[in-house]
């Protein structure tokens, strides 16, 4: 009887928390209506793979700014690949200019859908995340976004090389 009670109260509270994370989250994100004058100094792309056993499982967090790149690389939040590596001005310039046809930040899950890939796009200016659009594999973004998303993924030029890593990493 303990154990039942315990999960309702859980149950109960569990949407209060969900809440309050969800305010505190965007305690930092202001309010976007156009990408046209957005001005950000950091990019965060993010790819969570499918819901698939942990041997073929990669996600990766690329972050950006104008001098250089990091890749991040992780079976289910363990990093497994991680690198550093430069980003020519020319192709900071172009997501900068990119940036401006992307579509509208938000949120666009299917509803039921489990086990999706998604994608997240964060533009950041200093500490604050400007713009956020987050979607999985259910849902189409324009081909603007879609561009910018492949112009970001493809200045990490050993991506491929990196998601090969072994599960689990053997340790020396």
């Amino acid at each position: 009887m303990k154990l039942l009670t315990r999960f309702t109260k859980t149950k109960q509270i569990l949407p209060f928390f969900m809440t309050i994370s969800m305010f505190l989250s965007c305690k930092h994100q202001k309010e976007i209506t156009s990408t046209k004058n957005m001005k950000f100094d950091k990019i965060e792309y993010h790819f969570g793979d499918a819901s698939t056993p942990p041997m073929y499982h990669r996600s990766y967090t690329i972050n950006l700014n104008s001098k250089e790149g990091k890749v991040a690389v992780n079976v289910y939040g363990t990093v497994i690949a991680e690198d550093t590596f430069k980003v020519d001005s020319k192709d900071w310039e172009e997501l900068q200019k990119m940036s401006k046809k992307l579509d509208k930040p938000g949120t666009s899950y299917a509803e039921g859908a489990t086990g999706t890939k998604s994608y997240q796009i964060n533009l950041i200016n200093g500490d604050s995340s400007i713009y956020k659009l987050s979607w999985d594999s259910m849902n189409k973004m324009s081909e603007d976004t879609e561009k910018f998303k492949e112009k970001a993924i493809g200045l990490v030029k050993n991506l491929d090389k990196l998601k090969e890593t072994k599960y689990p990493v053997k340790k020396d």
